[in-house]
């Protein structure tokens, strides 16, 4: 699928899309951005450079200040995102979004790329807490200029990286309401006795059918990247949440800059942007159930049998083939996930100053 297909539709959400393929590039993260050999091999040689200069950059503030582990972890986080972008590139992106936007003139709707206001929120939010919190640990930090700016480039990186994958998800979503609106709006009387009505009602049942398979086979092609991401960054934040209250705990109880600077600034960002594809996946499998109601009083109220065999059928499809989402094939991604990640760092948390107070004495 060709990237410049997606140029043609102008919209808030396409801007910012290409907003963050520009942030992704300019961080070190690999865009294929022509079919030229010399082309690809240039922007990859760029990216190794630039994922070069930050952890050089790091490697050489280890000596200013004992950094490990967090930091390290995070250096090696986007270290292994930019090793993967180049091996695995970014068309699969692109060629998702064409997909969708194909799929959506089959079946009649209105190209539509907007994103609810919840992501919007997350997005433009989290974007801004960052840019406080590195105003205010530089003003603070003055001499770690090398950790500074190379922290700041990795953390940007994974996070810009982070939030394509929360437009994917809003995408799905914004598709599955779309859907149900229009099953909700197909007409389905009583009882039915022109013949036009019956085969224009039997041809929308299957084009929801399609589009509704289209739909989940165009996510499952992203399945190994979304899977990537969401795992590492869901590990990593609350890894770095942890760790953040368990060595900052004695200062944020005193001062308030302290409390505010490690506390509000890291851990709201981090958790708006884990609890997100929890939410956003949440809210799709409502969408989901609502579908099924909408099918199940349809053939509850339709008289015809014709119809009501469309409508058998595409009830029973959307019950084998439920949307849910799993993490390494194990764990549901839902909103249950998120108190249990909240549970296990407090635990950590309380067990790690319970080992450090019983080792002080």
């Amino acid at each position: 699928m060709n990237p410049k297909l997606l140029f043609q539709f102008k919209s808030p959400t396409l801007c910012l899309i290409q907003i963050i393929a520009l942030l992704r590039l300019l961080l070190g993260n690999y865009i294929n951005l022509g079919h030229s050999k010399l082309t690809r091999f240039l922007t990859k040689l760029y990216c190794v450079c630039v994922c070069s200069s930050i952890v050089s950059m790091y490697i050489l503030s280890l000596s200013e200040r004992a950094l490990f582990p967090v930091y390290s972890f995070i250096i090696i986080d986007y270290t292994c995102a930019v090793i993967l972008s180049i091996i695995f590139g970014y068309d699969r992106y692109p060629a998702f979004l064409a997909a969708n936007m194909t799929n959506d003139r089959i079946i009649g709707f209105k190209i539509n790329l907007s994103l609810t206001n919840y992501a919007i929120l997350s997005i433009y939010g989290s974007a801004f807490l960052r840019i406080c919190l590195i105003i205010a640990h530089f003003l603070s930090h003055p001499s770690s200029i090398l950790a500074f700016c190379s922290i700041t480039c990795a953390i940007a990186a994974t996070d810009v990286n982070y939030i394509a994958v929360i437009i994917i998800f809003t995408m799905l979503h914004r598709r599955m309401k779309n859907l149900r609106t229009f099953l909700e709006t197909n007409s389905i009387p009583i009882n039915i006795t022109g013949q036009d009505e019956i085969a224009i009602s039997i041809t929308n049942v299957r084009k929801s059918l399609l589009y509704y398979n289209n739909l989940l086979d165009n996510f499952q092609s992203l399945d190994e990247l979304l899977q990537y991401a969401v795992s590492k960054y869901t590990i990593w934040r609350m890894f770095q949440i942890t760790i953040n209250w368990i060595t900052n705990f004695s200062r944020t109880c005193v001062v308030v800059y302290f409390f505010v600077q490690h506390i509000i600034a890291q851990l709201y960002p981090s958790l708006v942007l884990i609890s997100s594809p929890a939410i956003i996946v949440e809210t799709i499998m409502y969408e989901v159930d609502r579908i099924k109601e909408t099918l199940t009083t349809q053939i509850l109220r339709c008289s015809d049998e014709c119809l009501r065999f469309e409508l058998q059928t595409a009830l029973q499809y959307v019950r084998l083939r439920p949307f849910r989402y799993t993490l390494c094939r194990a764990v549901p991604l839902d909103i249950n996930l998120l108190f249990t990640t909240a549970a296990l760092c407090i635990t950590y948390v309380i067990v790690a100053l319970q080992l450090t107070h019983f080792s002080a004495y």
